[in-house]
């Protein structure tokens, strides 16, 4: 029987902001919120579909500048502008003044609704994905045993190697949030602050005495939720210097609607410095969307093993010698028709860590009053004087390959064969052998998950 094989592309990212607070008081004393004790947090607002598609537009090309801003020519990375959203949410609930202005402008917002509002579209987008995994539940297997089966256990064996073979393919999703902080350094922060964040944007608050143990503490939530792909954000040696820290992790797990067959033979990779890697290859020949413009092949490839869920696109540079940072900086978008496509890529694994860039980036993009420990208004979120004092975010994609069996076997015998005179249509030949740039976008929402760049394998 033959076998077809589906790539496993699981990915995750951590973003992390930590805060430093000013006071000259030697003992903190809890915040107290100009709101009062009785307040009510709203529902967050509903944006129409029209302002949506401007707004996820805004974010692409925020996602494409940032990339642009953090890439090293000659050199591999990913990272989540999803990720770096959800943190800058939880600044911009802190924020006000001039400060939230550069939060919500460098976000392509007109205000902190809007903000959220996306985010919670993507809350919702991956709720809808865990509920479809929710039905399919475990099947009464006595119930499809015939009453004369000679072999019972090992018909039940057999169902339920098929069933976890399918719970095998579900997408499996992660976006949270969370919040940590010492309350014997910077005092208890506005109660109204944190209520938002947990019902806008799922944030947990932690409240602890960030001692030589909260590293190792906030480095478990972050694996927790990354499935271990990501198992540090933080530095694990010592104690946490600063007053707050919003953390960010998004996690995906997710097969291709289709499927990719290994190739017999390594594929001959070209690296933007000129040499050659000989790497596993995987191939398909299928109806992909496909588009292109003078200087790039633009390819879409659907993910999802029971949906088309999400979209892998590649963008991969016609010329050769051109270095896939290239590809990132927002442009136009070809448009894009199915196309018969005979595609090899590269099997890879990327992981980045921009903890000493980031910040520098965001601040060339004109994120630069929350950095100022004098210009920083985070008066919504306590009552001392906060500014954001550095900025970590780390990412990894693994796109590998295992074996199942599929009904691409027998596909051919639920269909006619065509009569004389058919012509197999002659596909295009895209072979991904040379540097090129990837994004990973969400098909319900739009929103730009992850993006990168593979120059070396």
């Amino acid at each position: 029987m033959n076998k077809s094989f589906f790539n496993w592309l699981p990915v995750a990212a951590l973003a992390l902001g930590a805060f430093a607070c000013q006071t000259d008081d030697s003992t903190v004393e809890s915040a107290v919120d100009p709101r009062g004790e009785e307040y009510t947090i709203s529902e967050p607002i509903k944006i129409s579909d029209s302002r949506a598609v401007e707004l996820t537009d805004s974010h692409q090309q925020f996602a494409g500048r940032l990339a642009s801003e953090i890439a090293h020519p000659g050199q591999n990375m990913v990272f989540s502008p999803l990720s770096i959203y959800n943190f800058m949410a939880m600044l911009a609930n802190g924020a006000d003044g001039q400060t939230l202005d550069q939060i919500i402008k460098v976000l392509g917002a007109k205000s902190n609704d809007e903000v959220v509002a996306l985010c919670r579209r993507q809350f919702d987008s991956f709720a809808a994905i865990e509920a479809k995994n929710q039905e399919f539940p475990e099947p009464d297997l006595s119930a499809f045993i015939p009453d004369d089966y000679p072999d019972p256990e090992r018909y039940k064996e057999e169902l339920m190697e098929s069933y976890e073979s399918m719970l095998s393919s579900l997408t499996k999703v992660a976006l949270a949030n969370s919040i940590w902080y010492d309350a014997s350094k910077v005092g208890t922060p506005y109660q109204s602050y944190i209520d938002e964040c947990k019902q806008w944007l799922n944030a947990e608050a932690m409240v602890t005495d960030f001692n030589t143990i909260t590293p190792s503490a906030i480095n478990q939530w972050a694996s927790d939720v990354t499935n271990g792909l990501i198992p540090s954000i933080v530095n694990k040696f010592g104690p946490i210097l600063t007053d707050i820290v919003c953390v960010n992790a998004l996690y995906l797990n997710i097969q291709w609607w289709g499927g990719f067959s290994v190739g017999e033979e390594k594929l001959e990779f070209t690296n933007s410095d000129g040499t050659k890697s000989k790497v596993t290859s995987l191939k398909n020949e299928s109806d992909y969307e496909y588009g292109e413009t003078a200087d790039a092949h633009f390819i879409k490839l659907p993910l999802g093993a029971l949906a088309e869920q999400m979209t892998y696109t590649i963008i991969l540079p016609k010329g050769d010698g051109v270095d896939a940072s290239a590809m990132l900086s927002p442009g136009v978008i070809p448009s894009m028709e199915k196309e018969l496509i005979s595609l090899t890529m590269p099997e890879f694994e990327v992981e980045s860590d921009h903890t000493f860039e980031m910040k520098s980036a965001l601040e060339s993009l004109g994120l630069v009053d929350v950095f100022d420990d004098d210009k920083a208004n985070f008066s919504r979120m306590g009552s001392f004087k906060f500014n954001v004092e550095q900025v970590a975010h780390k990412a990894k994609i693994h796109v590998s390959e295992f074996g199942i069996e599929a009904a691409a076997a027998t596909a051919d015998d639920w269909f006619s064969s065509p009569g004389p005179g058919f012509e197999k249509p002659q596909p295009k030949v895209i072979n991904v052998d040379r540097p090129f740039a990837f994004r990973i976008t969400d098909n319900a929402t739009g929103m730009v998950l992850f993006i990168g760049t593979v120059n070396r394998l």
